[in-house]
């Protein structure tokens, strides 16, 4: 009798105990932070697709097949008022290869007419058929939330299934993240020296790493764009792009590494190589992160042409460069009425499924599109 009551008063207990480690199993693998990620590259290709530059593109649908990319399509800092038939070329088969095509979309940090911007974006509908659009310029303040925002929606309104990637190109208020902004936000851009000083704030850790990207350029090795993985890795980066490339435009060429850059991602996405992926689970775990505490100025305007804000990000200490730093003078647009290449004939094959890469460009034989407005 004594014996079959301390089973009744067992079987209660047991079943309590099984329920709550079912719940903190739960829990645990509901922690953004603690989550194995998955990177894709998101690249800023600024070479035109035609003469020299089209082997970019060629090598860009052939990585398709293997790590999963979004290419930003820039073909005039903006739409252009007409369709680039090699652009058109080169997206329709970007897009058969698997990549997510975005159009290119500066917004002059709030500034810019949203009718405008309303009009661009139906001309990159009309013209390229993309999947969604890169925006640039991004501010980074409360200011200026609404304004991002409300773009957000009308994007969503004109197709729910576009792509939206934001670019502050640096911390943002964390209500950037909190509020329907974007899909992805790019919390960093800048030299790989500096990216090495990069550091989370505690409530930036609370959110999935798919949500955040970081692209750097100026790392000049192979095994500096190791070490560079190996940190967006550790700060739980959900979408990155590293390349030797520097100077006025960090992003005419692909990197020398490129081949080495994709079979890196290839291992860290299959969890074969144990020397980028390190150990993941020693990141700290945000403690009740006040989301309203954004480190540094926030109602300092920033300079993205070349690279994340000027100013200083004292809790994180990263000091950011100047568009200067990188080389030259800032770019300039594509001046009007700029002759293009003779359309590209893609009548080879391409490899099959990837998914996108951040591709801004410029016609050929100019420098890089500058983001800004005239």
């Amino acid at each position: 009798m004594t014996r079959a009551r301390s089973a009744w008063f067992a079987r209660p207990l047991v079943a309590g105990l099984a329920a709550a480690a079912v719940l903190a199993l739960a829990l645990e693998r509901s922690r953004p932070w603690d989550q194995p990620i998955s990177m894709g590259v998101l690249v800023p290709a600024y070479f035109y697709p035609g003469g020299a530059g089209l082997k970019h593109w060629e090598n860009l649908a052939a990585a398709a097949q293997r790590i999963e990319l979004e290419v930003i399509l820039n073909p005039a800092s903006g739409s252009g008022r007409q369709a680039d038939p090699n652009y058109v070329a080169v997206a329709r088969r970007l897009k058969t290869s698997g990549t997510r095509i975005l159009g290119y979309v500066p917004t002059t940090y709030g500034e810019r007419d949203p009718q405008e911007i309303d009009e661009e974006l139906q001309r990159y509908r009309d013209f390229y058929d993309v999947d969604g659009f890169f925006i640039d310029e991004m501010s980074n303040t409360t200011a200026r939330l609404g304004y991002y925002v409300d773009l957000y929606s009308r994007i969503k309104g004109l197709d729910a299934r576009y792509r939206v990637i934001g670019n502050p190109g640096t911390l943002p208020d964390p209500a950037y993240l909190e509020f329907a902004t974007a899909d992805v936000l790019v919390t960093f851009e800048g030299k790989a020296t500096t990216h090495e000083r990069f550091a989370n704030p505690a409530w930036l850790r609370h959110h999935p790493p798919s949500r955040t990207a970081h692209i750097v350029y100026s790392a000049p090795t192979p095994e500096s764009m190791h070490q560079t993985l190996r940190h967006a890795i550790t700060h739980r980066v959900g979408w990155v792009y590293i390349t030797d490339d520097n100077g006025t435009n960090p992003y005419d060429r692909l990197p020398t590494y490129w081949d080495q850059e994709v079979q890196a991602l290839q291992e860290v996405n299959r969890r074969q190589s144990p020397k980028l992926v390190g150990s993941l689970s020693h990141e700290p775990h945000p403690s009740s992160p006040n989301q309203r505490d954004l480190p540094g100025n926030r109602s300092a305007p920033l300079h993205l042409r070349h690279g994340p804000n000027p100013h200083r990000l004292p809790e994180t200490g990263i000091s950011t460069p100047s568009p200067r730093e990188n080389g030259g003078e800032p770019t300039r647009r594509r001046p009007p009425g700029t002759a293009t290449q003779p359309a590209v004939s893609w009548s080879h094959s391409l490899p099959q499924p990837g998914l996108g890469q951040r591709l801004s460009s410029a016609a050929a034989g100019a420098s890089r599109p500058t983001r800004s407005r005239p």
